[in-house]
């Protein structure tokens, strides 16, 4: 057995001296392989863990990056060890702990951080021993599209699962990964203001050529967005708020409108890109837009009191005038109420969603209602309020950690 040893020893640290022709190191049971190294990947054996060696039970090594794709490889200390991974875009990081701290990534205290991002595994994927992902632009995640943008940088996670609990455990690590930056598209994009609809939005008309795949398009105020891109940069702030489009659903007039809540001068910034990941010229409009002049009047809601703590939240409030035609509540995601509302859903169709509680009958019987929920995620939150009568509709969001 010691000669065993010293052999494997001596083949690490002679590799070089025979050209390479053993490329793999195995440790064997018995029979079996319990284990295989890629001798590229190992300096030297040790039977006791040296001074300033680290050992984790995850690596993350990031094997092939292009400007809408990225490969990374897990390694797992132990041969079946299982774990959840998952990735997700830094930008959204950031600008959760910019908007609840004040700060980014880079300079909030590494266990908020953790914590912020282990809670994104729990929508991750399960798998077992050392392997290799793929992740690539237009690829999907049950319904959901994958968007993967040149020159955004992804945080790669990984941590180990208690299958008998389905908890994570303590060992839990991250990489990042930029992608590579974009080139000049061949393919081509046009925007122009197109006036208000019916329902006092703003109307846009988009040109696009074959080649693009998808549009990100971001509108808002002109003081509101040109602030922030001076600020944090144009980039950032695209990926942080943009919506996307795909080319068949903009062409032809999207039936969707962007909201104009009064008069000011607004801006609508749009960016075509390829099968490539290359970008097409950033396009602008600019408009001074009056909406409408609102005649009439929708119930009024007025919150009484409200309370959170972990897993909790009750709020009771109250709803006049009480002959509401319909009115709802619903808790969701913050997320992914701002994803819906991107996606050009209006937000009394999203709070009035499949899982929303009806509480027509108790405002028209009571006047007003208490929500409690003592099984509340922990992640942030948007606590919908909505309410329409014969005039209008009127929504009322809150959003919250609890």
């Amino acid at each position: 057995m010691i000669k065993r040893i010293l052999l494997a020893m001596m083949l690490v640290a002679g590799m070089a001296d025979i050209s390479m022709a053993q490329e793999n190191m195995y440790l064997i049971k018995g029979n079996q392989v319990v284990a295989k190294y890629n001798v590229d990947d190992v300096d030297y054996v040790s039977f006791s863990l040296p001074e300033g060696v680290t050992e984790s039970a995850f690596n993350i090594n990031i094997d092939e990056v292009t400007k809408n794709s990225f490969t990374y490889t897990i390694k797992t200390l132990s041969p079946n060890k299982q774990y959840i991974h998952s990735f997700l875009e830094k930008t959204l990081v950031d600008i959760t702990l910019m908007s609840y701290y004040g700060t980014n990534m880079d300079n909030t205290d590494p266990e908020i951080v953790n914590n912020l991002l282990k809670n994104q595994l729990y929508n991750g994927f399960f798998a077992a021993g050392t392997d290799s992902y793929k992740v690539y632009d237009g690829g999907r995640i049950g319904d959901e599209t994958i968007n993967i943008t040149a020159g955004q940088t992804y945080i790669i996670l990984v941590a180990d699962l208690n299958t008998m609990t389905n908890d994570l455990g303590d060992d839990f690590t991250y990489a990042t990964v930029t992608t590579q930056t974009a080139d000049r598209s061949t393919g081509t994009l046009g925007v122009a203001y197109n006036g208000l609809n019916e329902r006092g939005e703003a109307m846009f008309s988009f040109n696009i050529s074959s080649e693009i795949t998808k549009v990100y398009t971001m509108y808002s105020t002109k003081t509101t967005l040109e602030s922030f891109i001076n600020k944090y940069g144009f980039e950032f702030t695209l990926y942080a708020y943009a919506g996307i489009f795909s080319p068949e659903s903009l062409a032809d007039g999207y039936e969707g409108g962007w909201p104009v809540p009064e008069e000011d001068d607004y801006i609508m910034y749009a960016l075509g890109i390829d099968a490539n990941g290359d970008w097409t010229e950033i396009q602008k409009t600019e408009q001074h837009i009056v909406p409408p002049v609102k005649e009439t009047v929708g119930p009024q809601i007025k919150i009484f009191s409200k309370e959170k703590g972990p897993g909790h939240i009750s709020v009771n409030f109250e709803i006049a005038p009480s002959n509401v035609t319909e009115a709802y509540v619903r808790l969701m995601g913050e997320n992914d109420y701002d994803d819906s509302v991107n996606e050009g859903n209006l937000p009394y169709d999203i709070a009035k969603g499949s899982d929303a509680i009806n509480i027509t009958d108790d405002i028209r019987t009571k006047g007003e209602y208490t929500y409690t929920n003592d099984e509340v995620p922990e992640r942030w939150n948007s606590l919908l309020i909505m309410a329409k009568n014969d005039e209008a509709t009127t929504l009322t969001r809150i959003n919250f950690w609890p």
